[in-house]
């Protein structure tokens, strides 16, 4: 999946800057007892216009600009890109300026008050939980920083340039890298020691699921699924082709059932790369089908599957032109809803069910 992270075009940027400033004022949601999904937007160049969303589907309402008008109009950060939400606490990453240190806050899930804040990392992006430790992911140089869970930093870890997804399988973490990296390799993470090894594409490997049998890795224009050998890491032991993916790349890709991934399909361009489609892998046949092809959607910033309703949820871009949407679709890629945001450039979800 393409990383348009803080350097997004400042074309379309400019267009995020007359976006009205309107709020809805609602405080206080009630996430960790409320059935819905928070979703978290980076918005623009404007300090503030990076904040996050609560879909109630009880009541198929959407509350945004949430933290914002729960904590007296303060900015979450620049550039949220990263969010984990954990019992009472809901965890946010955010980028902070072009090679600048970024920031973790850790915000109270049910009344979405800001509890601590650490600044630490160069434009930290993803994060993953294990072992009571989160380990973030930071863009904008070659490490991953591990924090606990009342945000004390523990260590910096060397992983090669420009990392992004990271997830955690088994007694390691996977980490995937942007597409214009410098270096095609994916990292795996020891966590009992931090010890890191490499294995290495003939393409950005710019995404890693977990699977029953291990982690797939996604190789970007070589529009190929590797899984990596869970006990030596840098071999890897089977593939997919995605040869029949229409677009010139492929880009996230998230686990479904036991024997199912989805897969992303981008159009690349100068710019970085649009998501258009998205493709259904059988992992036992190797066979992959297009599964959702909506002309409504102009770019899937953002995507992930829901296991418990069953549901693949996809945040749409619009490529900065308007406010971003959240568009919900059954897992044989049936249409079910959309939900219009206030917030520009969705990027990743929270699922409360």
């Amino acid at each position: 999946m393409k990383k348009k992270v803080f350097f997004i075009s400042v074309i379309l940027t400019l267009s995020i800057l007359l976006f009205s400033c309107s709020r809805d004022q609602v405080t206080n949601i009630p996430v960790s007892n409320t059935e819905g999904i928070l979703v978290l937007y980076e918005g623009g160049m404007t300090p503030g216009s990076g904040d996050y969303a609560f879909i109630n589907i009880n009541i198929d309402t959407v509350f945004n600009d949430v933290y914002r008008n729960s904590n007296n109009n303060a900015n979450l950060g620049l550039f949220p890109d990263g969010m984990y939400l954990y019992g009472q606490y809901l965890y946010v990453t955010s980028q902070g300026s072009y090679g600048g240190q970024g920031k973790m806050s850790m915000i109270g899930s049910t009344d979405n008050k800001l509890i601590n804040s650490v600044s630490f990392g160069t434009n930290p992006y993803d994060m993953e939980l294990s072992q009571g430790d989160f380990w973030v992911t930071n863009i904008g140089d070659s490490t991953v920083t591990r924090i606990d869970g009342n945000l004390n930093i523990l260590a910096t870890i060397q992983v090669g340039a420009k990392p992004t997804k990271i997830v955690s399988f088994l007694n390691h973490l996977y980490v995937a890298k942007a597409s214009f990296t410098s270096e095609y390799s994916a990292a795996v993470i020891n966590k009992f020691d931090n010890s890191v090894t490499k294995v290495i594409f003939n393409s950005a490997p710019v995404s890693v699921a977990p699977t029953y049998n291990g982690v797939y890795v996604s190789a970007y224009t070589g529009k190929k699924l590797y899984l990596i050998d869970t006990l030596q890491f840098n071999t890897v032991v089977d593939s997919v082709s995605c040869a029949s993916v229409q677009n010139n790349a492929i880009g996230e890709i998230f686990a479904g059932d036991n024997n199912t991934l989805y897969v992303v399909g981008t159009d690349t361009s100068f710019y970085g790369s649009t998501g258009k489609t998205v493709y259904k892998v059988d992992i036992s046949s190797k066979s992959v089908s297009l599964l959702i092809n909506d002309p409504q959607i102009m770019d899937i910033f953002g995507i992930a599957y829901n296991p418990v309703k069953e549901q693949i949820v996809i945040a749409d871009s619009r490529l900065g032109s308007e406010p971003g949407r959240v568009r919900v679709y059954d897992k044989n890629g049936t249409f079910i809803k959309m939900y219009q945001l206030t917030g520009y450039f969705p990027r990743k979800f929270a699922f409360k069910n």
